[in-house]
């Protein structure tokens, strides 16, 4: 008679899942969550609680692409504490990134011929 290990059962599987998706991405989820939470604190504007609600889906969307990106760079590199200050100061201007994107794509749907004159003359601050 074999002495035959059973299987992982579901449940454990998943507890493995989110076991390894914390140690990949737990402490920039928690500087995301830290940046939305201080720039709320700190803010002067009084916003209704669906503009923050907006302002947290955009940062955990940004933040999520950025993390994408910043795990790709070896540590040796770029140093763990360097990302999460990249990470946090990209998430605390993540509105503003956003709009930018958007801007950029009402811009292109409008004149796509021009697009990149129409891009140069932003950044050189002509319009």
């Amino acid at each position: 008679m074999a002495n035959n290990p059973r299987p992982p059962s579901k449940g454990r599987a998943v507890i493995d899942e989110l076991r390894t998706f914390m140690e990949r991405h737990g402490a920039f989820l928690v500087i995301i969550l830290s940046v939305v939470a201080v720039r709320w604190l700190w803010s002067e504007t009084k916003k209704s609680w669906k503009e923050w609600l907006r302002h947290l889906a955009v940062s955990l969307l940004v933040g999520g692409l950025l993390n994408m990106y910043l795990t790709d760079i070896p540590n040796e590199t770029l140093g763990v504490g360097t990302k999460g200050v990249i990470l946090a100061l990209v998430v605390l201007q993540a509105d503003h990134i956003f709009v930018g994107l958007m801007a950029m794509g009402q811009r292109f749907r409008d004149d796509p011929a021009n697009f990149i004159r129409s891009i140069m003359d932003i950044w050189r601050g002509r319009n």
